[in-house]
């Protein structure tokens, strides 16, 4: 995949390779477990769960490492009504995930107070890129906070599972969205790194679809798959020699009159 017109299939590749997954995990839990109600390591469903997860992490990685390029601001986010969507879609989830949220231990109620903090913040960056405004680092900050806080606070619960597949791809998907926040943060300071943004999104839309069974917080996941799919930085990379007028101003969250 080395034309654009390739590189603007990526994501939709990523997605449908994050279907099969899901589809295969599904059908692994109806036919591929043994008589102790335990999946069969060397069941076929279950290989190929594994080969379709392999083989998507290597060919996007693959195909990200040749994506070098400009990392200004402006060379890469464009003004873009689906990424602002996407955003706002993601707000949603997390909404959605905070209200059937547990608050039985001190973390989760930290866990949650960020998640009221992240929604409007979410807001404001969605605004921002309908726009075409640079966002505060602060706002996709306190993204990546949340999200931290929600793989800490479900790492018990996912360790205590006695199968791989059982919190693999849940824990993958929310590692890999709150680097991708972390890389959203760096370009917000003009820090950005083009090729692990676009890498960490695309693998966090596919383990965030494979997620959507059995994992929990489907909704987030879910809402976390659109907002990294429509939220990648530009695909076919600019030079880095090309010249480039004054970086765009850095809204502050502040709304002129």
């Amino acid at each position: 995949m080395n034309t654009y017109s390739n590189l603007k299939r990526l994501p939709v590749f990523t997605a449908l390779m994050g279907f099969a997954a899901l589809v295969l995990r599904v059908l692994l839990n109806f036919f591929g477990q043994d008589a102790r109600g335990l999946l069969n390591d060397g069941h076929i469903l279950n290989i190929a769960v594994w080969a379709v997860t392999g083989f998507t992490a290597v060919l996007v990685c693959l195909i990200v490492s040749r994506l070098d390029g400009s990392l200004k601001y402006a060379d890469n986010f464009s003004p873009s009504v689906s990424a602002a969507v996407g955003i706002f879609v993601l707000a949603a989830g997390i909404a959605v995930t905070l209200l059937t949220a547990d608050t039985w231990t001190r973390l989760a109620r930290i866990r949650n107070l960020a998640a009221l903090l992240t929604i409007p913040a979410l807001i404001w960056v969605g605004i921002c890129r309908w726009r075409g405004r640079r966002p505060s680092f602060l706002f996709h900050a306190l993204l990546c906070l949340y999200l931290t806080l929600h793989s800490v606070s479900h790492y018990q619960a996912w360790s205590s599972r006695p199968q791989l597949q059982d919190y693999f791809f849940a824990m993958a998907a929310s590692i890999l969205m709150t680097l991708f926040a972390y890389y959203q943060t760096a370009f917000d300071v003009g820090l950005g790194r083009r090729r692990m943004q676009l890498a960490t999104g695309l693998l966090a839309a596919f383990f965030c679809i494979a997620a959507l069974f059995g994992g929990g917080s489907a909704a987030l996941y879910l809402t976390g798959a659109v907002w990294t799919l429509t939220n990648l930085c530009r695909l076919f990379p600019i030079p880095k020699t090309r010249k480039h007028p004054v970086e765009p101003p850095q809204e502050t969250g502040h709304v002129s009159a």
